[in-house]
């Protein structure tokens, strides 16, 4: 049974940084296409989405640098490595959505009001190329969102830019067939509130992370319930359940046990770590066992075991 398991997958990262270069490079040509697309069609849409974008390639390569960075070996003074890293990196991707959500919202409500004539032919156009390249990027980048809070981060990034690109094409149909120029400014608006509620979901979880709130996919009560049911526990306090990165999560606890022989410890240890991962994803727990309960002045006969 293991004892401690983090979880590396070094094969698994090393893919999911090759499909977050590429994901980062066919967003950034994009970007450039719609800059231009959207300045020559007077389309707020168009450049909406490729401010979007240019947040997007930012967004991209610090969560690139981020999973390299986390891949780093712990050393003396970084004892859990650099984990947090792909934490820090997702927190960055949701507060630059929220705040290009505001900016979008800022362009689009005069000009819902006080619509411009907007050139629908090149606005389809480009809209189109961008729903190819961003479908480009969301199948490169799907199949590794389970991997980390960044990589999902990221995903939503291209998700976003999927949908305007979706959107601004049916609005630049539109706009052709029966000249509803206020269509540009109303689309913006509506990529805002996508951008805005995946920018929520990543911006949550990142600081449920970074101010260790019990994972959102445990209760505590329940694993409370499964080592108190270990045959040996007696007792259970101090029970603390934090993640370190979105997928390894660590506990630490006092347990109450009874009188019994250092070997026969170590294998409820090892029952309890190995149901800990099973049930929980918990890889990184660490028990201190004690023959009497801890009170103020300390635990003298404490035993403890990492």
């Amino acid at each position: 049974m293991p004892s401690h398991d983090h979880d590396h997958n070094p094969a698994a990262e090393r893919t999911g940084s090759r499909a977050l270069g590429i994901a980062a490079a066919l967003t950034g040509g994009m970007m450039l296409a719609e800059f231009i697309g959207g300045w020559r069609a007077n389309s707020l849409a168009l450049i909406s989405d490729a401010g979007h974008m240019l947040t997007d390639v930012g967004a991209l390569l610090v969560s690139l640098w981020a999973l390299n960075l986390a891949r780093a070996p712990a050393d003396a003074r970084r004892t859990f490595g650099l984990q947090r890293a792909e934490i820090l990196a997702a927190l960055f991707n949701g507060a630059t959505l929220l705040a290009l959500s505001a900016y979008i919202v800022y362009e689009a409500v005069p000009r819902l009001f006080h619509p411009e004539p907007v050139q629908s032919g090149i606005m389809m156009a480009v809209a189109f190329a961008g729903l190819c390249v961003n479908g480009a990027g969301f199948l490169l980048l799907r199949k590794h969102s389970g991997e980390s809070l960044n990589l999902r981060g990221a995903l939503l990034h291209v998700v976003g830019d999927l949908f305007s690109s979706l959107a601004v094409l049916v609005g630049g149909l539109f706009v052709w067939w029966k000249g509803w120029n206020w269509l540009d400014p109303l689309l913006s608006l509506l990529i805002a509130v996508v951008i805005l509620q995946g920018a929520f979901r990543v911006t949550r979880e990142a600081l449920g992370i970074l101010l260790e709130f019990v994972p959102a996919h445990m209760k505590v009560t329940d694993v409370e319930r499964m080592i108190l049911d270990q045959p040996g526990v007696l007792g259970l306090h101090h029970l603390h359940i934090w993640s370190l990165s979105s997928r390894r999560h660590a506990l630490s606890a006092h347990l109450l046990v009874d009188d019994r022989p250092l070997s026969e410890s170590d294998s409820l240890l090892a029952q309890l770590r190995y149901r800990l991962k099973d049930q929980f994803s918990i890889g990184h727990a660490t028990f201190q066992l004690e023959h009497k309960r801890c009170d103020e002045s300390g635990c003298p006969d404490s035993e403890e075991r990492k």
